[in-house]
C-alpha cells in the first residue's frame, strides 16, 4: 500500500520537530546560554597572597615571600581527621622555594574567565561533577587574609577544553570554556622549584634557606 505523500510529509516534519526538541530544548546547556560575567569579578593575580589546595589526603599552601612563592605541605580535615583516630601527630611545615613562574601562569587562567553555563543546581549531582567531596579546592586570599575565591574544580567538559567549576558553599556547577584540570596541584612537591645545577667542582647547589624554616601548622 502506497503512503499518501502528505501523510510522509507530516511524518517528516514530526521527526523534525522531535529532533529541535531533543537538541534544543531548555533543559538542556546550550552555548547561547553561557553567562560572560566573570567568575570571580575584578580577578587579578597581584592581589594574591596565599594560596591553599586541597583534595582528600593531599594538600599544599603556596605563600609569596621575598619577591618569590615558597610552598609547603599543607594537611588537610580529611588527613588530621585520619591522624587523629591514629593517634599521630601533624608534622610541621617545611618551607621550600616554589616555581615562581609556573604559579604566576596558574594563578593567570583565573584572568578573564567566564562563567560560562550552569550545568546543575543540585547537590546530589555534585559528584557527577567531580565537584563535591572528592573535588580540587583552590583558595586564593589577598594581604589582609580575606579570600578572593574560594572554587572547587572538578572534571574536564565533554571537549576537554572546558571544566566543570562550583563556588564553595553554592550549589551552582558551571561548565567554563577553559581547561583547568592539572594545573593546580594539590602536592606540595609539584610546585617546588627544580634545583639541578651543579657548581664546576660537580657539587650540588647549596641548600635554600627557604627549605630550612619550619613553622606549626
Amino acid at each position: 500500500m502506497k503512503i499518501p505523500r502528505p501523510a510522509t510529509y507530516l511524518a517528516a516534519a514530526i521527526a523534525a520537530a522531535a529532533i529541535v526538541l531533543i537538541f534544543e530544548s531548555p533543559v538542556r546547556p546550550r552555548s547561547d546560554d553561557a553567562s560572560a560575567e566573570p567568575l570571580i569579578p575584578g580577578f587579578e593575580g597581584a592581589n594574591v597572597e596565599r594560596i591553599e589546595l586541597s583534595q582528600l589526603l593531599d594538600g599544599a599552601v603556596l605563600e609569596r615571600a621575598g619577591g618569590c612563592w615558597r610552598v609547603s605541605e599543607d594537611a588537610t580535615p580529611l588527613k588530621r581527621e585520619l591522624y587523629a583516630k591514629e593517634g599521630r601527630e601533624i608534622p610541621d611545615r617545611l618551607w621550600g622555594e616554589a616555581d615562581s613562574s609556573r604559579v604566576s601562569t596558574a594563578l593567570g587562567v583565573f584572568g578573564g574567565l567566564e562563567r560560562g553555563i550552569v550545568v546543575s543546581t543540585n547537590p546530589k549531582r555534585r559528584d557527577l561533577f567531580q565537584v563535591g567531596a572528592a573535588g580540587l579546592e583552590v583558595r586564593l586570599v589577598d594581604k589582609g587574609g580575606s579570600p578572593v575565591a574560594e572554587l572547587v574544580i572538578g572534571k574536564s567538559g565533554p571537549d576537554y577544553g572546558s571544566t566543570y567549576i562550583r563556588r564553595s558553599g553554592a550549589d551552582e556547577v558551571y561548565l567554563v570554556r577553559r581547561p583547568l584540570s592539572g594545573i593546580f596541584s594539590p602536592v606540595a612537591d609539584d610546585w617546588r622549584k627544580l634545583k639541578t645545577q651543579k657548581d664546576p667542582a660537580g657539587n650540588a647547589p647549596p641548600r635554600d634557606p627557604l627549605h630550612e624554616i619550619t613553622d606549626k601548622d
